[in-house]
């Protein structure tokens, strides 16, 4: 990547996400929500005493980023935003990278990494409570798959070897490392490369919950942790099955089917790819295991739309698809894209929302849509004065 190609995404991604940042309450120590007993006290927790010295799973096993809190000069409450926001923006610069990677153009690569920077539950959520280690985790996916899409095996395996020391959720690429690559259902050449890439990081899991105990059950221990740190719940399969998945299973409706789609991801992210779905259900099906695996996990968490919105990058890859595909049977200049991104970021900060409301966002898709349309065969000069800088960056 030229210098001037990189400066230009890095700026444009660091003000997207300042704009963001500022415009976005964060969870410190003055905001009313503070004081409730939520995950981040445990973190807090963390970053505060020796490192595994803390037994309230699973959190004690997700170390990486109160251990980084820890290690940094500022305040902890400093040095907690200042990884949330980096990790996002190195998130969102790994996106790009591996959608070049993809065979997309820069502006293209620019749009899919703007629309991630405009999914509130992955951003602006984690600009709120910047303590969580969602975050850093969407960094090593991005980072991960970048790695995958440049062939680069060594670097996929590090970056996944120490990504579930951020948060599990890291291992749902594992999987996609095979449906990626493959061509047919079994390649066992293959299969067995993913299994030995994916061993380590395994590994690192394994040990983590054999070397830290899980004493959430355990009342001696717990009340002699602070107040805010106590969680008598046992953080067994059985407990959780028991409490939460089976709970789930059963209450399951139309309003559970809308927020895993787009309750989480948003009209834009949902119907983008169905514009154009010959193009985008091979992606959605190399992909699928990552997006099972999201939904599976809120089956074992009481958060549901922040964890699946792990499943990012493929809703990522075919919105962008799509966009190629309606700029292919339109051809408007390639920027006239980011507007649509752009708008729905604006609107974020303005709204101070996770998801926008259904309405808006699909008056803003339809008019971006129809924009484009009617855009196409224009002769404005502007227009073509605009079709000739965007093939500048083809």
């Amino acid at each position: 990547m030229r210098f001037k190609e990189f400066a230009t995404v890095f700026t444009t991604l660091l003000f997207a996400l300042l704009y963001l940042f500022f415009f976005t309450p964060s969870l410190t120590s003055q905001h009313p929500a503070y004081p409730l007993a939520w995950d981040h006290h445990h973190y807090m927790y963390m970053a505060e005493n020796p490192l595994f010295e803390f037994y309230i799973s699973p959190y004690s096993w997700r170390f990486l980023n109160p251990l980084l809190a820890k290690l940094l000069p500022f305040s902890l409450e400093t040095n907690f935003r200042l990884l949330s926001f980096s990790a996002l923006l190195g998130a969102s610069i790994f996106l790009y990278l591996l959608l070049k990677a993809g065979g997309f153009t820069i502006i293209l690569s620019l749009f899919g990494a703007l629309l991630f920077v405009s999914l509130g539950w992955a951003t602006s959520y984690n600009l709120y409570n910047f303590w969580l280690t969602d975050s850093l985790a969407f960094f090593f996916i991005s980072a991960g798959l970048w790695a995958i899409y440049k062939k680069n095996d060594l670097l996929f395996l590090v970056l996944l070897t120490i990504g579930v020391t951020a948060k599990e959720t890291v291992f749902f690429l594992a999987p996609v490392y095979y449906t990626l690559k493959t061509s047919r259902i079994i390649e066992k050449s293959l299969l067995l490369r993913s299994v030995l890439l994916a061993a380590p990081a395994a590994a690192v899991l394994l040990l983590l919950r054999l070397a830290v105990p899980s004493l959430n059950g355990d009342a001696e221990y717990v009340l002699s942790l602070p107040p805010d740190q106590r969680e008598m719940h046992v953080y067994t399969f059985e407990y959780m099955f028991k409490n939460i998945a089976l709970l789930r299973l059963n209450e399951f409706g139309l309003k559970d089917l809308i927020t895993f789609t787009t309750g989480t991801f948003g009209i834009s992210l949902i119907a983008l790819p169905f514009l154009f779905v010959r193009n985008n259900y091979k992606s959605f099906l190399r992909f699928l295991p990552m997006f099972l695996l999201s939904l599976f996990s809120i089956a074992f968490a009481y958060n549901t739309e922040r964890l699946i919105a792990a499943a990012f990058p493929v809703f990522i890859i075919m919105s962008t698809e799509s966009a190629r595909q309606l700029i292919k049977r339109f051809p408007v200049p390639d920027i006239l894209l980011l507007i649509l991104p752009v708008i729905l970021i604006l609107f974020h900060g303005i709204k101070n929302a996770y998801v926008l409301s259904y309405l808006l966002e699909s008056l803003v898709l339809f008019g971006f849509l129809s924009f484009i349309i009617f855009t196409g065969e224009s002769k404005n000069k502007l227009i073509l004065k605009l079709k000739r800088y965007s093939d500048k960056f083809r």
